[in-house]
């Protein structure tokens, strides 16, 4: 059996220079679990989708790093409600759209050429460990505080002093990885304001344990950014809506446009079909 396949570029104008994501339409027979995380694993992005219509929302997007499958992501998310609007799923002249996934139901929508999704409600919180463990790995970043978020995937954040010192340095993946298992998170964001740019960010994102040793451009670690903006006062300085660009190291220029409403976090950004065509012989 064949599925319909593309591949998106999620958080550029330019094609090549967002996050890439694949997105597998399924319909009739459907796949296992095994058999979706070895697809998620093959394609070895940061992220997979498999996309279904769903009774509860406009559509279903099951995620999936190279690792196994997560709850919640914000570039998969923006991604999903492109190749849904391109597949016919849901009508295209809606204010705002639904998406199933892990986490429950959460909010998208389209404003011209800008795809948004709503995060989940953030739990963020400071326990001693997370401040002891991280310690060590800011004074190397010339750091400042750190919080633990949690909105479905579990950011630990932390603000670097300068940009320069975010961008001159790459902490080791066996090192991000003992800090997440110890401080019960998924992956590490660190972000630093621009000296010269008021209302603007720059972003690094790593997540190991799933397969991706730095995200290119990242949604969901946006979202804790702007949850850790938040609980420190931050916004003051950057304002309720700002922009994150992330993916410099990587050789990106990944931009993400980030907006605090009352209790609401939206993330946005450009989504662009790169490639489509059918994935074949894909068997039970």
């Amino acid at each position: 059996m064949s599925h319909a396949f593309l591949q998106l570029n999620v958080f550029s104008k330019d094609p090549f220079k967002g996050n890439p994501l694949a997105v597998v339409k399924l319909e009739g027979g459907r796949m296992t679990d095994k058999r979706l995380k070895e697809l998620a694993n093959w394609t070895n992005l940061s992220e997979t989708v498999f996309l279904e219509r769903s009774h509860k929302a406009d559509f279903k997007a099951r995620i999936f790093t190279p690792k196994g499958e997560i709850p919640f992501a914000g570039h998969p998310s923006l991604g999903a409600l492109c190749a849904a609007l391109h597949f016919g799923h849901t009508p295209k002249n809606k204010a705002q759209y639904k998406l199933e996934c892990g986490v429950g139901i959460v909010n998208l929508k389209k404003e011209g050429r800008q795809f948004w999704v709503e995060m989940p409600k953030a739990e963020v919180s400071t326990p001693d460990l997370v401040r002891q463990r991280l310690l060590r790995l800011l004074t190397q970043f010339e750091g400042a505080d750190s919080r633990l978020v949690n909105l479905g995937p579990k950011w630990l954040v932390a603000e670097v002093t300068s940009r320069a010192a975010l961008l001159g340095r790459t902490p080791a993946p066996a090192e991000i990885k003992a800090l997440c298992l110890e401080c019960g998170a998924g992956g590490l964001t660190l972000f630093a304001q621009y000296e010269d740019q008021p209302g603007q960010i720059e972003v690094r994102s790593y997540a190991p344990l799933h397969g991706i040793e730095e995200d290119p451009v990242c949604g969901s670690g946006n979202g804790a950014v702007a949850a850790y903006l938040k609980d420190t006062d931050g916004l003051k300085s950057l304002g309720s809506r700002y922009l994150a660009t992330q993916g410099e190291a990587l050789g990106r220029q990944g931009e993400v446009q980030v907006e605090v409403v009352g209790e609401q976090i939206w993330i946005g950004g450009e989504v662009q079909i790169v490639i489509e065509g059918k994935l074949e012989g894909l068997t039970i």
